[in-house]
């Protein structure tokens, strides 16, 4: 593990959502997020927990796929461009899909972001519509990369919130 650029990636993820905070729980700095995504990743090693701190910097803040390239590396900008949500659905899955043939971190951050979105959903409606998605396609392409023990969580996970 490389804890300098750990702390790197830590340090500049905490400054780029500098006074973004979460709407479940109420008031949560969003960086607490982005922490529990890359403790779930942290097996993995150093560039998914840098992707999982980052993962959510292009798409909320003003820093670019450039910004991330030029401090961290294309290996990790990568998978941010991965993980950054295309403004069509269908294009972000698309998307996901082709950067998980890649680099699979890209399947595995993604699930990591699905757990801990839908343990603390921001309402019913949003959860039952993210259950089933993830049933239908992140928990799928999560067992194709052989990321069994995530995707089996979030399977868990979707099928208690579809059952509600």
């Amino acid at each position: 593990m490389d804890l300098i650029k750990i702390t790197s990636a830590y340090e500049f993820a905490k400054h780029a959502h500098d006074g973004q905070f979460r709407k479940v729980p109420p008031n949560e700095k969003y960086i607490e997020h982005l922490i529990r995504v890359a403790d779930k990743v942290a097996d993995y090693g150093t560039v998914a927990i840098c992707s999982a701190l980052l993962h959510d910097v292009v798409e909320d803040t003003k820093y670019t796929l450039q910004d991330i390239d030029y401090i961290f590396g294309k290996e990790i900008s990568l998978i941010v461009e991965g993980l950054t949500k295309d403004r069509d659905k269908i294009k972000t899955l698309e998307k996901i899909k082709v950067y998980s043939q890649l680099d699979s971190r890209v399947a595995l951050i993604k699930l990591a972001d699905k757990i801990d979105n839908l343990n603390k959903p921001l309402n019913e409606k949003w959860a039952k519509e993210q259950a089933q998605l993830c049933l239908g396609f992140y928990i799928p392409l999560g067992f194709q990369y052989h990321f069994d023990e995530l995707a089996k969580e979030l399977e868990s996970l979707c099928i208690r919130i579809k059952g509600n």
